[in-house]
């Protein structure tokens, strides 16, 4: 998907133009290089000989806003450097696109330890959690079956809901979609799609900004089913709390 990065540090400097489709979403971001004391405008247009309008101003860094097109058309939008002080103010920026497409379901039922122990499944309190990963484990895996596929379905991307408890120190996560074939020899497994391994050194939320698969575009057949192998692995004083992993498909999961 596209993506879109650069630096604005010039007064009334422009970003190229990034085309949002119906029911597409952008994540803004903006770091100060190295400084701001004036204003960056995030503008839109619906047509493509159309001015361009403001959505949004920004006189700070960014650490996230997302932009969705709600219209049923396509969006251009861009980025402008409206109000800058010339050879004081800097801001590098990312227009990250999101999967948004079709319709998004957490997978949250029947998880289960998988080989590496470590992952704590229905602990003894009163939180709706999938799954936590506890301090000081290694390589440990949770198994989740994907419920609620059917036939014909198209599985675009999938990205983890929760939160990873830093305190400053290392916890690594891993989100691997699976599929299983049935065959007389044996039922074969497979890799789909995977995140990579994700390093976390801060307390962040899980979730389609930090952590999104996109473009994987699998469609379900008869005698197949799916699963996330999830691997995690934990520094001292960090943990993982995950509710689950959202699913996006088109045509097919309820």
């Amino acid at each position: 998907m596209p993506k879109l990065t650069g630096t604005l540090d010039a007064l009334g400097e422009e970003s190229l133009e990034i085309a949002v489709p119906a029911g597409g979403s952008y994540f803004l971001s903006l770091t100060l290089n190295p400084s701001l004391t004036g204003t960056i405008a995030l503008l839109q247009r619906t047509d493509s000989l159309a001015a361009f309008t403001t959505v949004r101003t920004f006189t700070a860094a960014n650490t996230g806003t997302e932009y969705t097109n709600t219209s049923n058309e396509t969006v251009y939008l861009r980025l402008r450097a409206t109000l800058l002080e010339v050879g004081v103010d800097g801001v590098n920026y990312v227009l990250q696109s999101l999967i948004s497409t079709g319709r998004r379901s957490l997978v949250d039922h029947r998880p289960k330890v998988g080989t590496t122990a470590g992952w704590v499944v229905n602990t003894g309190n009163n939180l709706g959690l999938c799954a936590t990963l506890p301090a000081a484990q290694t390589a440990s895996t949770l198994v989740m079956p994907v419920d609620g596929l059917t036939i014909g379905a198209t599985i675009v991307g999938f990205y983890p809901v929760g939160q990873v408890e830093s305190a400053g120190n290392n916890a690594t996560l891993t989100i691997n979609l699976r599929k299983l074939t049935a065959a007389a020899a044996d039922v074969v497994d497979a890799s789909v799609a995977t995140s990579g391994a994700i390093t976390f050194a801060a307390d962040t939320l899980l979730g389609r900004i930090t952590l999104p698969v996109e473009n994987v575009n699998v469609t379900v057949v008869d005698g197949e089913s799916y699963y996330f192998l999830i691997t995690g692995t934990t520094a001292s004083a960090t943990d993982i709390a995950l509710q689950g992993i959202m699913v996006q498909t088109v045509n097919g999961i309820h």
